[in-house]
């Protein structure tokens, strides 16, 4: 490798002298390239430059309310009749979590459909009046 750097050297020096080329330094070049400096990686030199007061552009102001989270199993483990049943298909990675999680702390209370049906009961309730604002902007009158 030291041989090499010798040569490019050489190399640059024998160009310096002939003014017809213009003199390109291939290490520098390659450390651009490769994001590589004397001090270390482009990454390394930018977490040591202390970040500016980079202003961030205002999101549009949407009202939250803080919400207490509910006794969840009070709330979503309780026994639930579903007298009339509708097909609803969802991913086999989230129906093994649905199941998993009835079937290992629902300890027999609550069925995999009750689960489902008390977890979409409650986030209807909730965002009850985030459903309505944004239907209402495209309809008049409220969705649920």
């Amino acid at each position: 490798m030291k041989s090499s750097n010798y040569q490019n050297i050489a190399h640059m020096e024998s160009r310096k002298r002939n003014r017809n080329f213009p003199v390109i330094d291939e290490d520098m070049l390659r450390e651009a390239v490769g994001g590589q400096s004397a001090e270390g990686s482009m990454l390394e030199i930018a977490e040591r430059i202390p970040a500016g007061n980079e202003e961030q552009p205002e999101l549009p102001a949407i009202r939250r309310r803080r919400m207490t989270l509910p006794d969840y199993e009070a709330t979503f483990l309780k026994p639930v009749r579903v007298k009339v049943r509708s097909a609803l298909y969802i991913s086999e990675e989230t129906r093994c979590k649905i199941s998993e999680v009835a079937r290992k702390i629902g300890t027999g209370r609550v069925s995999v459909i009750g689960y489902v049906e008390n977890i979409l009961r409650n986030h209807l309730e909730l965002y009850k009046e985030e459903i309505n604002r944004l239907h209402r902007e495209i309809n008049k009158d409220d969705l649920l």
